[in-house]
């Protein structure tokens, strides 16, 4: 797994740290999502970049990106490899997420849009082609954003 920072610190060397030894001592039963509670939040107290699970087995991200802005975390993009389906990951953002995912995207295309007002944040869930990163082409893609504003 491959995490990117725009700004790096001790704390965020750490944080990927954990990430790598968990990716390693991971077993395949629950994907684990972005925790939204750090967007609009300061680098250095962003704590849980992925939301807790509890359960005995976890499907960790091939790979974590951050947007940082004025130190503050805009966007948090989330790569899982081609063996965790889209169905896979819209299950898990249903069980937090559901009413406010955006009817007219539903079994329409192989997109799927969330738009949730209250916490200004949007999200989104599509499979990734980019012919810059070949090695990321047919991953699932979720990505996490702070709304600008209030359109979609």
């Amino acid at each position: 797994m491959r995490i990117y920072f725009s700004e790096l610190s001790i704390r965020t060397i750490l944080i990927a740290i954990y990430f790598l030894l968990a990716s390693l001592s991971s077993a395949s039963s629950a994907v684990l999502i972005p925790n939204a509670d750090i967007l609009g939040r300061n680098i250095n107290s962003a704590t849980n970049i992925l939301m807790p699970y509890t359960g005995s087995g976890n499907i960790y991200p091939k790979e974590v990106r951050l947007t940082i802005a004025n130190d503050v975390v805009d966007e948090i993009q989330v790569f899982y490899s081609k063996d965790v389906s889209i169905g896979q990951i819209e299950t898990v953002v249903n069980v937090y997420y559901k009413k406010w995912e955006k009817a007219e995207f539903i079994g329409v295309m192989d997109i799927h849009i969330w738009k949730i007002p209250e916490k200004t944040f949007i999200i989104q869930l599509s499979k990734f082609k980019d012919d810059t990163q070949p090695e990321l082409n047919g991953d699932s893609l979720l990505i996490f954003t702070r709304m600008k504003q209030t359109s979609l």
